[in-house]
């Protein structure tokens, strides 16, 4: 009889590798974000605008354009490697709707 595999609480998410994000991607994800950044709404008229990743690679974030957002170099600064929810972009039209089961689903409304 197989054991069920058993994770330890304190076992460290594997880090994803840090790639070069191709210029076109940047394009469409400040295209994307408005320009703007997405913490604090600084435009990049009034702050150098970065490329982020929501949830680090260092906490097993990936390099996938869901997992980026546009932000001002203070707010990247301040968020440094750490997991911070106001720090996750918004997402305009789309709402999250529980369904029988527990599970969630995004619908456009």
């Amino acid at each position: 009889m197989e054991r069920p595999y058993k994770v330890k609480s304190k076992q460290k998410m594997p880090k994803n590798p840090r790639i070069n994000i191709p210029k076109s991607v940047k394009q469409y994800i400040f295209q994307r974000d408005k320009y703007q950044c997405q913490s604090c709404g600084k435009t990049n008229k009034e702050a150098k605008l970065n490329i982020d990743h929501i949830i680090p690679l260092a906490k097993g974030g990936s390099n996938d354009i869901s997992n980026l957002q546009t932000l001002c170099s203070s707010c990247n600064q301040k968020k440094k490697h750490h997991f911070d929810s106001r720090f996750r972009r918004s997402f305009e039209g789309i709402r999250q709707k529980k369904t029988s089961h527990n599970r969630v689903e995004f619908r456009q409304g």
